[in-house]
């Protein structure tokens, strides 16, 4: 119910934004990005598993969970003429892809575990920018939600056939805040390209459900995607350009 109520909104927003701003250009724009997460407790427990099992000599690969991958589309709205120094507003909505891969190992080239966690998220968020010719600065409140992030151990016999599966899921929901600054590069009237970077404040608690093995066991853990992000992305302008005063006619 939250979830269609902050979509709602968005969409009464851009609606009230759009009809005060008929001759005023928006964009959309199309951002890939480089993004730092924290996870803390995570890469805690990834930490403690990869030190015991190398203390009893067993060949292990865990990775830390550091970095995602960012894609998103974004919907500027200009108050004024584009890059005029005056303040834009904008929603941004995308997917921040959050997973990891570990294993353990009978032998350097037999696999013994492997585990998939996935903690990607979705979000929508709506935010200020402040334009200074090309360059701005901007904030935005965010909601991260997913309904579907799991962590899937699967246990195999030498010969390589399945032992034992272990599927943990949980449902994700937080709030989030963004600071970012960023460059346009217009190449025309309608097409550009952009840069940003930010910082992003994001964390919450997760409930983590170990499925019938375990008797569908709950335990808590935090979950932090807080980190600076950087990338690019392409911009298209929309037909909403202020109109040009034709010549008025005249007999002399």
């Amino acid at each position: 119910m939250k979830k269609y109520a902050i979509i709602i909104t968005f969409v009464f927003l851009a609606g009230l934004i759009r009809a005060g701003a008929s001759n005023n250009k928006s964009y959309m724009e199309i951002f890939i990005a480089y993004d730092q997460i924290t996870m803390s407790d995570y890469n805690t427990l990834i930490q403690q598993s990869r030190d015991i099992y190398n203390y009893y000599g067993i060949s292990s690969q865990f990775n830390r969970m550091d970095t995602a991958v960012l894609s998103e589309f974004s919907y500027v709205y200009n108050l004024e003429s584009l890059n005029s120094g005056t303040w834009g507003v904008y929603f941004r909505g995308g997917r921040l892809n959050a997973g990891n891969e570990s294993k353990l190992f009978y032998d350097p080239a037999t696999v013994f575990e492997k585990m998939t966690s996935d903690y990607s998220v979705y979000y929508g968020g709506f935010g200020v920018r402040k334009y200074i010719a090309a360059f701005y600065v901007g904030a935005d409140a965010c909601f991260y939600l997913n309904s579907g992030n799991r962590e899937k151990d699967i246990i195999y016999y030498p010969d390589g056939s399945d032992m034992l599966t272990i599927e943990k899921t949980w449902n994700t929901a937080l709030y989030g805040f963004n600071f970012e600054a960023g460059m346009d590069m217009w190449l025309n009237d309608k097409f550009g390209v952009s840069f940003r970077g930010g910082y992003r404040y994001a964390k919450g608690s997760i409930d983590i459900n170990w499925g019938p093995l375990y008797g569908n066991e709950v335990t808590p853990q935090n979950v932090d995607y807080s980190g600076f992000y950087i990338g690019a992305g392409l911009m298209l302008a929309f037909g909403n350009d202020e109109k040009e005063e034709k010549p008025v006619k005249t007999d002399w």
